[in-house]
């Protein structure tokens, strides 16, 4: 994976949350589907392209996101826009493929700010 601007995304912070937190700000949407009449951004790259169900949806996520050119993440922060907030529906992060984008982005140099994983007695999914 070659980034070509290193220093723009050092500064690009991205954080990470769902639709039941109704966070403000910059949302762009990671998800298959948007809440009703909602028309914001979306980044359909970053959507997961398998049955969600699929037992190894962590594993095929990953296998998504290393298809995915290296001009497209060379111009992220640009797509992005400032301070974006990633958006899906599942509650729990570690249940979520936003996670493993977490992950991966920052294993790119992004300043990704990480949601608290739920604890074990309110976990709870949103599909």
């Amino acid at each position: 994976m070659v980034i070509s601007n290193e220093e723009s995304v050092a500064k690009v912070s991205i954080k990470t949350s769902y639709w039941g937190a109704k966070p403000r700000g910059n949302v762009v949407a990671i998800c298959q589907t948007v809440p009703r009449g909602w028309d914001g951004k979306r980044v359909r790259e970053l959507t997961p392209t398998y049955d969600l169900r699929d037992p190894n949806w962590r594993e095929l996520y990953a296998q998504q996101l290393e298809r995915i050119p290296d001009i497209f993440w060379a111009n992220l922060a640009k797509i992005l826009g400032p301070d974006p907030i990633l958006m899906c529906w599942e509650k729990d992060p570690n249940e979520c493929h936003r996670q493993i984008l977490a992950e991966f982005l920052a294993e790119m140099g992004f300043n990704v700010v990480r949601e608290e994983p739920l604890e074990a007695s309110t976990q709870a999914s949103s599909f």
